[in-house]
């Protein structure tokens, strides 16, 4: 792009610097009925890019279901918003970083978590918890043990000081992720329902202000460069990409927590909208867009780090630390006064207009005006070329054997990562149990009562591998398992779909995939997705990333306690899956559709039943995953409490039968709980199981032990 303040008309071909091809520029100069020049071209390429506009998927997300009895915002805020109960609502983000990520681990790291705390705050929420999903190659791959401690210090670095938890996620190493790394992250909130904002530019005349760190030139092309191509280079690997990735600041961003939450509270905030992907001129033009308004800038007013900056830099930069305010008229020193106090930089930097253009002033001069609906809703949106292609086998895994996950839970030689992150600050957490939902969900308490949270993500990459609709469903399944072991009611799910270029068809045709299996199972499970992103371009000289679905959980526990009582000696321990003769179980040999069917009933019986018994006090649970019945039971027991000879030997048979599966065999084996229950409460439970077409088998009790089990 040409020189900062240079406001000459561009060359046609400058549409390739900024990202656009040569029809989306043409079709800009018929929109506007002119040329741009190049600081609106920059504008234009930004908000068309294929992260800010999702111009390749948008037409496909509607068929997510997003309406519930507990949703209050679907998709199309910054997070979607349950009602937690108690009068406190929950607001759910997640989030992908991964080609800032690729780049720089450390600061791909610590600005996805930065910016997704960001996007949770603008709904006037504080900020209480981060799950983070970690993909990289393999363990011995060199180049995966430098993004993956460069990954783990970023989230750790950044979280642990703005002070929120870290109490949960998962990590996988596989050669899919050799090329480029993914990082996803989820951060739910908490806000009082009165007090819920909203990222819209309402108000015309309404001052509009920018909160937060000076801009400088971080960041740019981040959204439509960076993140909305390919890298040239395995690992990106690229000196010449390292300026469009953020730098992150957590002591600036806990100084814009408190700040904008104690200006929410005084009554100053007609709007509030995070600056992240796109910088100003995205976070602008998308909360004006929300309100049918325009915005009039005087970009002189911003907050430099560098006063060379011109009109492109200031619109474009993605500086991290900086919320967009709209605040009511003549409210201004009130402002001022409430955002000194907290120490944060406010600076009124514009207006709110009625006339639906984003108008940005620089030395006395226009340098930007385009009409909102242009730059937003009227971006491209394209159905592009898919093909879905058959069922292939798994790629093998890492050296050989261990299974295509290399999991968290029970492995200590990775326990370092989790031990990285502070899982207590806040005074919320009452359960933190590690990375993975075969560890269990995580639990917050919900301030002043019994009730509580429970959170968890998870994917099944290598499901999606083979198949991705039936991947894509099990992900869904795979992280609401932990919350029903924990009686949860499930509220909402939020999914961040990473893949390949969209622009070759075998990709496009997995993305649909994952767009199916992810709809079919929230509806077929009865639980809304409430939020989610979409990352394409994850690839590296043409070797793509795994189809790989994250999905994010939010639950309701009624009783924290009950949820939390650990099995004792004396309970029966038992095995609960469904009951074969219930036409529960897949045959091997049937088709996706039926498999899919299947898989969902199962799933909904399952759970529903575990659910039930944990809520109404039957019965304690653990979700037996792939680390597999006796791992499982070893981390639930707790010191002093051991299976019995005869339990011990039962699940001895059971692994020994079942070996192989429960590592390579995908969808089914994952769907059973072991349950603990006192012996005067088995008869309930039978009947319970009987009822949702349960089978519950008896492996034996549970006995005083003289020290942990196994020793």
């Amino acid at each position: 792009m040409s020189a900062a303040g240079d406001l000459r008309l561009p060359r046609e071909e400058s549409w390739q610097e900024v990202g656009l091809t040569r029809e989306e520029y043409r079709r800009i100069v018929r929109r506007i009925g002119r040329e741009p020049n190049p600081v609106e071209l920059g504008v234009f390429g930004l908000l068309w890019s294929e992260h800010c506009s999702y111009k390749s998927s948008r037409a496909f997300l509607g068929r997510l279901p997003s309406r519930g009895p507990r949703v209050v915002l679907g998709p199309g805020e910054n997070a979607g918003v349950v009602d937690a109960g108690e009068g406190w609502w929950a607001a759910v983000r997640i989030e992908s970083h991964n080609h800032p990520t690729a780049v720089d681990p450390y600061q791909g790291a610590a600005t996805g978590v930065g910016g997704i705390l960001r996007d949770v705050l603008a709904t006037g929420a504080r900020p209480v918890a981060l799950l983070d999903s970690l993909r990289a190659g393999p363990p011995d791959d060199p180049r995966a043990a430098r993004l993956l401690d460069g990954m783990v210090r970023g989230v750790g670095d950044y979280g642990n000081s703005v002070g929120v938890p870290t109490v949960g996620g998962e990590l996988v190493l596989h050669p899919g992720y050799a090329a480029t790394p993914l990082l996803n992250v989820m951060c739910v909130g908490l806000v009082r329902r009165s007090a819920l904002l909203s990222a819209r530019a309402a108000g015309a005349g309404n001052p509009v202000w920018l909160l937060g760190s000076a801009t400088g030139r971080d960041g740019l092309h981040g959204a439509s460069l960076l993140a909305s191509r390919a890298l040239a280079a395995p690992g990106g690997e690229e000196g010449s990409l390292r300026p469009a990735v953020q730098v992150g600041d957590p002591f600036a961003g806990k100084l814009l927590i408190e700040g904008c939450l104690a200006l929410a509270e005084a009554g100053l905030v007609a709007g509030l909208n995070d600056l992240g992907a796109g910088g100003l001129a995205a976070s602008a033009a998308e909360a004006a867009a929300r309100a049918g308004t325009g915005l009039l800038l005087d970009l002189d007013r911003v907050p430099l780090r560098d006063p060379s900056l011109g009109p492109y830099e200031i619109l474009l930069s993605e500086t991290q630390e900086r919320m967009l305010l709209v605040s009511p008229a003549g409210r201004e020193a009130e402002v001022e006064e409430v955002a000194a106090r907290h120490g944060l930089p406010a600076r009124r930097v514009g207006r709110v207009t009625a006339d639906g253009r984003l108008v940005a002033l620089w030395r006395g001069e226009v340098v930007v005006d385009l009409p909102v609906a242009a730059l937003t809703r009227e971006a491209p949106r394209y159905r592009r070329a898919a093909r879905r292609r058959a069922e292939r086998p798994a790629s093998a895994p890492p050296g050989g054997g261990g299974g295509l996950r290399q999991r968290l839970p029970g492995d200590e030689r990775l326990r370092w990562l989790y031990e990285q992150y502070d899982r207590q600050v806040g005074h919320l957490t009452l359960r933190a149990p590690g990375f993975g939902g075969d560890q269990g969900a995580a639990l917050l308490r919900l301030p002043g009562g019994r009730a509580a949270l429970a959170l968890a993500m998870a994917g099944r990459e290598s499901a999606c591998e083979r198949e991705p609709l039936l991947g894509a469903a099990l992900s869904v399944a795979a992280a609401l398992r932990p919350l029903a072991a924990l009686g949860a009611e499930p509220l909402g799910l939020v999914d961040a779909l990473n893949l390949a270029s969209p622009e070759r068809p075998e990709v496009m045709g997995d993305f649909l995939d994952l767009v199916e299996g992810v709809a079919r199972a929230a509806e077929a499970l009865g639980v809304p997705v409430v939020g989610g992103n979409v990352s394409f371009y994850n690839e590296a000289e043409e070797a793509g990333v795994l189809p790989t679905p994250v999905v994010g959980a939010v639950g309701r526990v009624d009783d924290f306690e009950r949820a939390l009582r650990p099995p004792r000696a004396g309970d029966l321990l038992l095995l609960c899956r469904v009951d074969e003769g219930a036409g529960g179980e897949p045959r091997a040999a049937a088709g996706g559709e039926e498999r899919l069917a299947a898989l969902l009933e199962r799933e909904r019986r399952l759970q529903e039943g575990c659910r039930e018994a944990v809520a109404g006090g039957l019965a304690v649970a653990a979700h037996a995953g792939r680390a597999g019945l006796a791992a499982t039971l070893a981390r639930w027991l707790p010191e002093g409490v051991e299976p019995e000879a005869e339990a011990r030997e039962a699940l001895a048979a059971l692994e020994a039968a079942e070996g192989p599966a429960l590592v390579e065999g995908g969808a089914w084996e994952e769907g059973r709980f072991l349950l603990a229950a006192a012996p005067e409460r088995l008869g309930g439970l039978e009947a319970l199981a009987r009822r949702c077409g349960l089978g519950l088998r008896r492996l034996g009790r549970l006995v005083e032990g003289a020290r942990p089990w196994p020793s």
